[in-house]
């Protein structure tokens, strides 16, 4: 790294000017006629360098002189390997690659992405409501079909070794609200997997990779609807409340999220359709489109 300061004598310059530039403050230092008279190279790569001065920014006030240096350092070493890596690149360029129109069309790509997300966000009506969802889940259930079975269930991992697990047994045979509460606060704590929601679907599967090898049949969840077992240092609790075979159309509730997705998807297209017409025949009145057409018939024609 310190080769790169342009040689001990360089980097004893460097050491000296970081020195008192911290000390008396960057702000206070007056420019000098030439930019670059009393300026300190830090390095230097083909064609390109880099001073002290452009470094100015990146020194916080009141660090340290040898924080300063350790940072400057840091800097001066990216730098190289950039500089290194854009110069290689420049030449592997193919002479065919026209990089300013690629800057231009990269350009525009972003000032439109950045409009028409602005336009979304002012425009869009984003509530979509339960009726909606109904609607679409019955027009499109063919495309929901499960892949592979979904479960509603309550679920918890919790290590052996965990506190008060005599008692946890007891609100997970009870059922009634009191102990599920207790239930819940306890395996916030402990538990190191808590699927504890009454209305959530989960996809099988996953419930599955939480346990054991062969605890759980892969496909079929109703052959294990409830019980609580000690493996692999955890005790397990499932209890399985409603499921659906791969092949079958899900509840609306698991595909719920998706269909919002969906839907408002398709408003933000005609949303942005909408405009880009409407734009289109405000320039149209204002004649602020010409269509020439003599390159193609020619003159006279």
């Amino acid at each position: 790294m310190r080769k790169l300061l342009c040689g001990t004598e360089g980097l004893l310059h460097a050491r000296m000017w970081i020195v008192l530039l911290v000390a008396a403050g960057w702000a206070s230092c007056q420019p000098p006629a030439d930019p670059k008279a009393d300026d300190v190279l830090l390095a230097r790569v083909y064609n390109q360098e880099l001073y002290l001065s452009e470094l100015k920014d990146m020194i916080p006030p009141g660090l340290a002189p040898e924080d300063s240096m350790e940072m400057i350092e840091a800097f001066v070493d990216r730098w190289v390997r950039e500089a290194v890596l854009m110069e290689e690149a420049e030449r592997a360029v193919p002479k065919d690659l026209n990089i300013d129109k690629l800057v231009r069309d990269y350009r525009a790509s972003l000032i439109r992405h950045s409009y028409e997300k602005r336009l979304v966000e002012q425009m869009l009506d984003s509530v979509v409501t339960d009726q909606e969802i109904r609607d679409f889940y019955e027009q499109s259930k063919e495309q929901f079909r499960l892949e592979e079975p979904v479960v509603r269930c309550h679920f918890i991992k919790a290590p052996l070794s965990a506190p008060r697990l005599d008692e946890v047994d007891a609100w997970w045979a009870a059922r009634d609200s009191a102990s599920w509460e207790k239930l819940k606060l306890w395996a916030q704590s402990y538990a190191h997997v808590a699927l504890l929601s009454d209305s959530t679907w989960y996809k099988y599967s996953e419930v599955v990779a939480s346990l054991p090898p062969g605890m759980m049949d892969e496909d079929d969840p109703s052959q294990h609807e409830d019980f609580v077992r000690d493996d692999e240092g955890y005790r397990y609790y499932f209890r399985l409340l409603e499921w659906y075979p791969a092949g079958e159309v899900p509840p609306v509730a698991y595909v719920r999220d998706k269909i919002v997705r969906t839907i408002l998807h398709r408003r933000k297209q005609k949303l942005l359709d909408e405009v880009r017409e409407q734009m289109y025949q405000k320039a149209l009145r204002h004649n602020e489109i010409e269509i020439f057409t003599q390159w193609a018939r020619g003159e006279g024609q």
